[in-house]
């Protein structure tokens, strides 16, 4: 009919129709009309009604007018992997008191062995479209993730990626995974940074900045300096520079290594070494050894459970210093409290009926466990604190001054004098500490 003309758009998704001024048409013409260019999808009947009555009138005419729309087609979303723990730097953490904790951004996110680490999540199959002319447009479907594990990580059955070790999360922008045994930290642990922990080792490239702390399940290499900072690993803590600052605590469960300390507390399961010289603070370990450069101990206190070793000890003007070994300090505070949950619960116990039956059963046999259980625990450090003093040694290479406090167990000499180049021993006949030249 040349009142209209049916136009299709290249992509087939599209039917226009122009109508010129003319004769009136039927719905039945505009319908052949649209059959005659093809068109068989997607037509939209309320439109070619309205055109059909504005037809009626003679002078109407208009352009490109959309008559049929075919579907278009979607094709299948590409499989991820949705990690299942959370990713940072995050600008901080949020306290239960609402206030933020901006030391801790989770930089780092330690795992162990068999923690899930994200979830493969397959492809879906792309829905065909349909063009106007009634054929079919078909669609892709989506790509498998091309997730590249590392030596660290392993698809589990369910579609789990799982940890095969201990240590970090190591995520790249390009989906590859891996957990990372051992953790280098190039530059400092600060703000920026926030706290860092792993399941493995880490290596710390610069300081760990004021109210930072850092902590290894496995060993720890600081290069810099621990600056009122907390430090804690499972394993061995080296420290190349100091360790400065009544807030800086190091904890190791194995050897702690550094260069110096100042007012700083220091512990360690086996061997506390300095490479020159202790001011102030505490240090607690199996073995204290203080041998190079100025090897000096001054001020504070150092406990060892087995030989204590240093070049110096005190001052010539008398700075107190404690140098204790065969101590059991942490031990006896533990003893401590278990005697004083004995005597709360010997206080708390039920008086006696008037028949004589006990009242409060319960109670009376946990104050007794409790009673037995401190009673027993006693008797194990006493043991113990004889073992310890019969393998105890106290070694003084240079000069202890006036003022330090030799300790064996619990048994103190105060020296009154400068003594030199000692070895101090546990005589058990005499039950005191005895004196003898170093060779």
């Amino acid at each position: 009919m040349d009142r209209l003309r049916i136009q299709i758009a290249d992509d087939g998704l599209t039917a226009t129709v122009l109508v010129a001024a003319g004769a009136p048409f039927t719905r039945e013409e505009l319908a052949s009309a649209l059959t005659a260019a093809g068109v068989r999808h997607g037509i939209d009947q309320d439109v070619c009604a309205a055109l059909v009555a504005a037809a009626a009138e003679p002078t109407f005419a208009t352009g490109p007018r959309p008559v049929a729309t075919g579907k278009s087609p979607i094709p299948g979303q590409p499989g991820r992997i949705d990690l299942q723990l959370r990713q940072g730097p995050l600008p901080g953490t949020q306290r239960s008191d609402g206030s933020m904790d901006f030391r801790e951004r989770h930089r780092l996110l330690p795992v162990r062995v068999g923690d899930v680490l994200a979830t493969e999540v397959p492809p879906t199959r792309g829905t065909d479209g349909r063009d106007v002319r009634d054929r079919p447009l078909p669609a892709a479907d989506g790509g498998a993730a091309h997730t590249v594990l590392g030596p660290g990580a392993a698809r589990r059955g369910d579609g789990a990626i799982v940890a095969t070790r201990d240590g970090v999360l190591l995520a790249s922008p390009d989906q590859r995974l891996d957990v990372v045994p051992h953790w280098a930290h190039r530059g400092d642990v600060d703000l920026r940074s926030g706290n860092l922990r792993t399941h493995g080792s880490m290596e710390v490239q610069g300081d760990v900045s004021p109210t930072m702390a850092v902590h290894a399940d496995g060993d720890l290499v600081i290069h810099g300096a621990v600056l009122d900072a907390k430090v804690t690993a499972g394993g061995d803590v080296a420290v190349r520079g100091g360790i400065l600052g009544e807030g800086a605590v190091v904890d190791a469960g194995g050897d702690l290594e550094c260069r110096h300390a100042t007012a700083a507390q220091l512990s360690a399961g086996q061997l506390v070494l300095v490479h020159d010289q202790i001011a102030g603070g505490r240090v607690r370990a199996g073995t204290i050894v203080l041998d190079g450069g100025r090897g000096h101990a001054f001020g504070g206190e150092l406990r060892a459970r087995g030989a204590l070793q240093v070049r110096q000890a005190g001052s010539a003007a008398g700075a107190r210093t404690l140098l204790a070994v065969a101590d059991l300090t942490n031990e006896q505070q533990d003893l401590a409290r278990l005697e004083t949950r004995a005597r709360t619960l010997q206080r708390g116990e039920p008086g006696r009926r008037d028949d004589g039956r006990g009242k409060g059963g319960k109670s009376a046999r946990r104050s007794l466990t409790a009673r037995d259980e401190a009673m027993a625990e006693r008797l194990r450090l006493a043991q113990r604190q004889r073992q310890l003093l019969a393998g105890a040694e106290l070694t003084i290479v240079d000069t202890a001054w006036p003022g330090v406090l030799i300790r064996f167990g619990e048994r103190t000499l105060t020296l009154m004098e400068a003594t030199h180049r000692t070895r101090f021993r546990w005589h058990a006949e005499r039950a005191d500490i005895v004196q003898e030249p170093l060779p």
